[in-house]
């Protein structure tokens, strides 16, 4: 009987936790728009003065960094991390300019 009760309590936890703000992180890929010189840069800083942290080819895709805080000065900019050719792993982090972002892509 107590284990029971015991079980009823965790598993509500469980399903609570579930659905708290900031429990979890979705993932979205997007694409980068075509652009002449084939590339977007990623900016160490929501700016076109930062310097380039990485030219990120377009066809490759970007993986929408939700885990920073947005910078009040970054209303146009996306934070992003660039995650390494079939795994997990990040390679780069910054900023690209939102008109880069191809709309509806991302997913």
């Amino acid at each position: 009987m107590q284990s029971r009760k015991y079980a009823r309590r965790l598993a509500a936890l469980l399903v609570a936790g579930c659905f708290l703000p900031g429990a979890a992180h979705a993932s979205l890929y997007c694409e980068i728009v075509a652009t002449k010189d084939g590339f977007a840069a990623v900016r160490s800083a929501p700016s076109r003065s930062a310097s380039v942290v990485r030219k990120h080819p377009q066809g490759e895709l970007i993986l929408l960094d939700d885990t920073r805080r947005p910078l009040a000065q970054a209303k146009d900019w996306q934070a992003v991390s660039i995650e390494a050719a079939g795994s997990k792993r990040v390679v780069a982090r910054g900023w690209v300019h939102k008109s880069r972002i191809k709309p509806d892509s991302c997913g």
